[in-house]
């Protein structure tokens, strides 16, 4: 373990859930994951730039998660467009 990502990657103390697990995620460019939902979480970007598109809790797309399971690029050009009616929030 390199103690500098350690520290680069350490949770603020007032940040810190209980019972959760700590792993980490490497990406190239155009990197993302597939549309997704899960319980409370704490992110952090160490170089680069993110795009998040979220609902609010409970809420979801009215499409089905096979439809919505794309690569970044694809999501933002073939599925986005059609969630017009129910768009995330693009933050």
């Amino acid at each position: 373990r390199d103690p500098r990502l350690q520290k680069a990657a350490e949770i603020p103390r007032w940040l810190k859930m209980t019972g959760g697990e700590q792993f980490l995620t490497l990406g190239g460019t155009t990197a993302g994951t597939q549309f997704h939902s899960h319980g409370a979480a704490f992110l952090t970007l160490l170089d680069g730039h993110k795009q998040w598109y979220l609902y609010p809790p409970g809420q979801l797309p009215d499409q089905a998660a096979q439809t919505l399971f794309r690569q970044l690029a694809e999501f933002e050009k073939d599925i986005l467009p059609n969630l017009a009616s129910n768009p995330p929030l693009a933050c």
